[in-house]
């Protein structure tokens, strides 16, 4: 869990759940990249997930200098369910949590 520049938190995880409970986001495949971002009381203001078929991981997560936040995971997936390239470089906006693939 890392604390952000606002006062909230940000997490990454591991998922391999359908949108059930408290989690939202779809399961694409074996196992996803799960993202939850929380306000300063610890209430959820948005989460998601990313991945193909396969297995897929996450690294460290960062804000960047703009607000958002980058991820670079790991994967076995190929391109498919939410993931467009072997590349595993993710951005998430800060607000809404809108995932943006980088692609080499």
């Amino acid at each position: 869990i890392h604390q952000t520049k606002d006062g909230g938190f940000i997490f990454d995880g591991l998922s391999s759940s359908p949108p059930s409970g408290n989690k939202t986001s779809p399961n694409y495949g074996g196992r996803d990249i799960w993202v939850v971002r929380l306000d300063a009381n610890g209430n959820k203001l948005w989460e998601n997930t990313f991945g193909g078929t396969n297995y897929d991981s996450p690294g460290n997560i960062q804000e960047t200098p703009s607000g958002g936040f980058i991820i670079a995971g790991m994967s076995s997936s190929p391109p498919s369910g939410n993931k467009i390239s072997q590349l595993t470089i993710i951005l998430f906006d800060l607000l809404t949590g809108m995932i943006s693939n980088l692609t080499n």
